[in-house]
Protein backbone atom coordinates (compact mmCIF):
# COMPACT_ATOMS: atom_id res chain seq x y z
CA UNK A 1 0.00 0.00 0.00
CA UNK A 2 1.24 3.31 -1.03
CA UNK A 3 1.45 6.21 1.92
CA UNK A 4 -1.12 8.97 1.34
CA UNK A 5 0.58 12.20 -0.05
CA UNK A 6 -1.23 14.62 2.16
CA UNK A 7 -1.05 13.32 5.44
CA UNK A 8 -4.50 13.47 7.32
CA UNK A 9 -5.23 16.22 10.19
CA UNK A 10 -7.65 15.52 13.11
CA UNK A 11 -10.86 17.33 12.64
CA UNK A 12 -11.16 18.74 15.77
CA UNK A 13 -8.11 20.33 14.87
CA UNK A 14 -7.63 23.31 13.87
CA UNK A 15 -4.72 24.52 11.16
CA UNK A 16 -2.45 27.22 12.04
CA UNK A 17 -3.92 29.61 9.76
CA UNK A 18 -7.36 29.03 11.18
CA UNK A 19 -6.63 29.79 14.71
CA UNK A 20 -4.55 32.55 13.89
CA UNK A 21 -7.77 33.76 12.19
CA UNK A 22 -9.56 33.02 14.79
CA UNK A 23 -7.42 34.47 17.89
CA UNK A 24 -7.91 37.78 15.29
CA UNK A 25 -11.59 37.88 16.07
CA UNK A 26 -11.79 36.50 19.24
CA UNK A 27 -8.76 37.26 20.73
CA UNK A 28 -5.96 35.11 22.52
CA UNK A 29 -7.41 31.98 24.69
CA UNK A 30 -7.12 33.22 28.02
CA UNK A 31 -6.90 37.32 27.37
CA UNK A 32 -9.25 39.58 28.95
CA UNK A 33 -11.93 40.69 26.30
CA UNK A 34 -10.86 44.01 25.21
CA UNK A 35 -13.28 47.49 25.53
CA UNK A 36 -14.30 50.24 22.68
CA UNK A 37 -12.63 52.45 24.85
CA UNK A 38 -9.40 50.79 24.67
CA UNK A 39 -9.25 49.51 28.19
CA UNK A 40 -9.20 45.84 28.85
CA UNK A 41 -11.44 44.40 31.04
CA UNK A 42 -9.30 44.06 33.81
CA UNK A 43 -8.89 47.76 34.28
CA UNK A 44 -10.87 49.63 36.54
CA UNK A 45 -13.83 51.47 35.11
CA UNK A 46 -14.17 55.37 35.16
CA UNK A 47 -15.88 56.40 38.29
CA UNK A 48 -18.65 59.31 38.34
CA UNK A 49 -17.83 62.80 39.73
CA UNK A 50 -18.77 62.91 43.27
CA UNK A 51 -19.85 66.61 44.33
CA UNK A 52 -18.34 67.70 47.28
CA UNK A 53 -20.44 67.42 50.51
CA UNK A 54 -20.40 70.93 51.31
CA UNK A 55 -21.80 71.97 47.64
CA UNK A 56 -24.67 69.88 48.36
CA UNK A 57 -25.31 71.01 51.71
CA UNK A 58 -25.45 75.05 49.87
CA UNK A 59 -27.91 73.63 47.26
CA UNK A 60 -29.87 71.86 50.14
CA UNK A 61 -29.88 75.46 52.05
CA UNK A 62 -30.61 77.39 49.16
CA UNK A 63 -33.92 75.51 48.07
CA UNK A 64 -35.08 75.57 51.52
CA UNK A 65 -34.77 79.57 51.55
CA UNK A 66 -36.65 79.74 48.18
CA UNK A 67 -39.29 77.39 49.48
CA UNK A 68 -40.01 79.23 53.04
CA UNK A 69 -39.86 82.94 51.08
CA UNK A 70 -42.60 81.11 48.88
CA UNK A 71 -44.47 80.09 51.63
CA UNK A 72 -44.35 83.53 53.36
CA UNK A 73 -45.48 85.20 49.85
CA UNK A 74 -48.64 82.49 49.63
CA UNK A 75 -49.69 82.67 53.24
CA UNK A 76 -49.13 85.96 53.67
CA UNK A 77 -51.19 87.68 50.96
CA UNK A 78 -49.30 90.90 50.40
CA UNK A 79 -47.90 93.51 53.93
CA UNK A 80 -50.74 94.07 56.36
CA UNK A 81 -51.89 97.49 56.42
CA UNK A 82 -50.31 99.44 59.21
CA UNK A 83 -51.50 99.70 63.18
CA UNK A 84 -51.65 102.12 65.70
CA UNK A 85 -48.81 99.57 67.10
CA UNK A 86 -46.32 101.19 64.54
CA UNK A 87 -46.48 105.06 65.90
CA UNK A 88 -43.23 105.96 66.96
CA UNK A 89 -41.56 105.64 70.35
CA UNK A 90 -39.05 108.11 71.53
CA UNK A 91 -36.51 106.94 73.63
CA UNK A 92 -35.30 110.45 75.16
CA UNK A 93 -36.19 113.56 76.33
CA UNK A 94 -34.71 115.79 73.95
CA UNK A 95 -36.45 113.12 71.20
CA UNK A 96 -39.74 113.42 72.61
CA UNK A 97 -39.83 117.34 73.44
CA UNK A 98 -38.86 117.82 69.28
CA UNK A 99 -41.33 115.74 67.98
CA UNK A 100 -44.06 117.77 69.36
CA UNK A 101 -45.10 121.09 67.80
CA UNK A 102 -47.11 122.18 70.51
CA UNK A 103 -46.29 121.59 74.30
CA UNK A 104 -49.49 123.30 76.83
CA UNK A 105 -50.67 122.56 79.82
CA UNK A 106 -54.74 122.89 80.68
CA UNK A 107 -58.02 121.20 81.45
CA UNK A 108 -59.71 118.65 78.78
CA UNK A 109 -62.89 119.56 77.89
CA UNK A 110 -66.00 117.33 76.82
CA UNK A 111 -65.49 115.25 73.59
CA UNK A 112 -67.18 114.39 70.86
CA UNK A 113 -66.94 110.81 68.43
CA UNK A 114 -66.73 110.40 64.97
CA UNK A 115 -65.18 108.21 61.90
CA UNK A 116 -64.29 110.71 59.65
CA UNK A 117 -60.43 109.83 59.59
CA UNK A 118 -61.44 106.29 59.04
CA UNK A 119 -60.99 105.17 62.83
CA UNK A 120 -62.72 105.93 66.05
CA UNK A 121 -61.67 109.75 66.63
CA UNK A 122 -62.42 111.84 70.00
CA UNK A 123 -62.21 115.82 69.67
CA UNK A 124 -61.87 117.46 72.24
CA UNK A 125 -61.12 121.27 73.24
CA UNK A 126 -58.44 122.30 75.86
CA UNK A 127 -58.16 125.40 77.80
CA UNK A 128 -54.81 126.47 77.70
CA UNK A 129 -52.98 127.79 81.17
CA UNK A 130 -49.28 127.49 79.86
CA UNK A 131 -47.12 127.05 76.64
CA UNK A 132 -43.68 125.47 76.76
CA UNK A 133 -43.56 125.37 73.16
CA UNK A 134 -45.19 126.56 69.83
CA UNK A 135 -47.86 129.15 68.80
CA UNK A 136 -50.42 129.36 71.53
CA UNK A 137 -51.31 131.65 74.56
CA UNK A 138 -52.46 131.38 78.05
CA UNK A 139 -56.15 131.38 77.81
CA UNK A 140 -56.48 130.24 74.59
CA UNK A 141 -58.52 127.05 73.45
CA UNK A 142 -56.73 124.27 71.52
CA UNK A 143 -59.07 121.51 69.91
CA UNK A 144 -57.34 118.43 69.91
CA UNK A 145 -58.02 115.11 68.68
CA UNK A 146 -56.58 111.44 69.48
CA UNK A 147 -58.11 107.63 69.26
CA UNK A 148 -61.04 107.18 70.98
CA UNK A 149 -59.60 105.11 74.08
CA UNK A 150 -60.36 101.44 74.10
CA UNK A 151 -60.79 101.66 70.14
CA UNK A 152 -57.84 99.71 69.78
CA UNK A 153 -54.63 98.23 71.01
CA UNK A 154 -52.93 101.82 71.45
CA UNK A 155 -55.22 104.73 73.20
CA UNK A 156 -54.66 107.27 75.22
CA UNK A 157 -56.60 105.52 77.90
CA UNK A 158 -55.89 107.83 80.12
CA UNK A 159 -57.27 111.04 79.10
CA UNK A 160 -60.49 111.58 80.95
CA UNK A 161 -63.29 114.81 80.74
CA UNK A 162 -62.84 117.45 83.56
CA UNK A 163 -58.78 116.29 84.11
CA UNK A 164 -55.61 118.20 83.63
CA UNK A 165 -52.95 117.43 81.50
CA UNK A 166 -49.47 118.34 80.18
CA UNK A 167 -49.84 117.49 76.04
CA UNK A 168 -47.52 117.61 73.01
CA UNK A 169 -49.36 118.07 69.64
CA UNK A 170 -48.68 117.75 66.64
CA UNK A 171 -50.63 120.81 65.17
CA UNK A 172 -52.36 119.94 61.34
CA UNK A 173 -53.04 123.25 59.16
CA UNK A 174 -56.36 123.48 60.38
CA UNK A 175 -54.72 123.76 63.92
CA UNK A 176 -55.88 120.69 65.07
CA UNK A 177 -53.64 119.23 67.28
CA UNK A 178 -52.50 115.40 67.48
CA UNK A 179 -50.99 113.56 70.53
CA UNK A 180 -47.15 113.11 69.37
CA UNK A 181 -48.02 109.54 70.47
CA UNK A 182 -50.82 107.82 72.34
CA UNK A 183 -48.56 106.63 75.08
CA UNK A 184 -46.07 109.34 75.45
CA UNK A 185 -48.19 112.39 73.98
CA UNK A 186 -50.28 113.01 77.64
CA UNK A 187 -48.78 113.21 81.60
CA UNK A 188 -51.99 113.80 83.99
CA UNK A 189 -51.22 116.43 86.12
CA UNK A 190 -52.01 115.38 89.69
CA UNK A 191 -52.22 117.69 92.96
CA UNK A 192 -49.46 119.20 93.94
CA UNK A 193 -48.39 119.58 90.49
CA UNK A 194 -47.21 116.58 89.98
CA UNK A 195 -46.53 114.51 86.59
CA UNK A 196 -47.73 111.00 86.01
CA UNK A 197 -46.64 109.58 82.91
CA UNK A 198 -48.97 106.53 80.86
CA UNK A 199 -48.13 103.33 81.72
CA UNK A 200 -45.14 102.20 79.25
CA UNK A 201 -44.02 106.03 78.74
CA UNK A 202 -40.51 106.52 81.60
CA UNK A 203 -39.22 109.40 79.79
CA UNK A 204 -39.57 112.77 81.55
CA UNK A 205 -39.93 116.17 80.41
CA UNK A 206 -36.80 118.44 80.89
CA UNK A 207 -36.28 121.13 83.65
CA UNK A 208 -37.01 123.80 81.34
CA UNK A 209 -40.29 122.07 80.10
CA UNK A 210 -41.60 121.56 83.33
CA UNK A 211 -40.68 125.28 84.93
CA UNK A 212 -42.73 126.95 81.90
CA UNK A 213 -45.85 124.60 82.52
CA UNK A 214 -45.81 126.28 86.12
CA UNK A 215 -44.61 122.35 87.48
Amino acid sequence: MRANPIPEQDPHVLGARAQGELAGLVGEPGAAPSRADGRGAGAPAGRPRRVPRLALVAVAGVAAVLVGVAAVALLGGGAAPPSSADEPFYATTAELEASADLVVRGTLGAGSQDTDAGYPQTRADVAVTHVARGDAATGDTVTVAYTTPGSGPETATGLVEGREYVLLLSVAEDGTGYLVSSVQGYYAVEDGGRLVAAPGNDVTLSPATTAALGL
